[in-house]
């Protein structure tokens, strides 16, 4: 198993300290063994394109995964293109302008929002969807037991 972070911002230049050990951790405990996940940390306008162009939707969003198994056509090309992931089955994106705004809201720290957000990708590369509302009771579940299992203090 592998996990690489990245991070395309202009207001941060480094994963959070702590944050791919977290994502291993709980990778390891959906059974992901073989898994090679993509995290890259963006802002607002990356994200916006990216669910323009691969998802036809013309709106920001706090997360997007996109599972590349079985995608042999695309394998080896990252959605960004702004980095090598020729092993990778999965990549999310997520969208740390929208994080910081939504743990305000929540009178979270911008910390718990972020491992919530980077759990909620990692759930869909697992086939978890949220599309209704039975399914997204079962994935808001399975995203709350994560985050309280694996949740540690995590900083720039």
């Amino acid at each position: 198993m592998a996990v690489q972070c990245h991070v395309v911002h202009p207001d941060h230049h480094r994963t959070p300290s702590g944050f791919r050990d977290l994502l291993i951790d709980i990778l390891e405990s959906m059974g992901g063994s073989g898994d090679h996940v993509t995290v890259v940390l963006c802002r607002d306008s990356l994200i916006r394109r990216l669910n323009r162009e691969f998802l036809n939707r013309n709106e920001s969003t706090d997360v997007i995964s996109f599972d590349l198994r079985g995608d042999e056509a695309k394998k080896g090309n990252s959605r960004f293109r702004g980095f090598d992931s020729s092993n990778t089955t999965g990549e999310i994106y997520v969208n740390l302008d929208r994080a910081r705004t939504q743990a305000r809201q929540c009178g979270i720290t911008f910390w718990e929002e972020l491992t919530r957000l980077s759990i909620h990708g990692l759930l869909h590369l697992f086939d978890f969807d949220d599309r209704n509302p039975a399914d997204q009771r079962k994935m808001t579940a399975k995203q709350e037991e994560l985050l309280q299992k694996f949740w540690r203090p995590l900083h720039w």
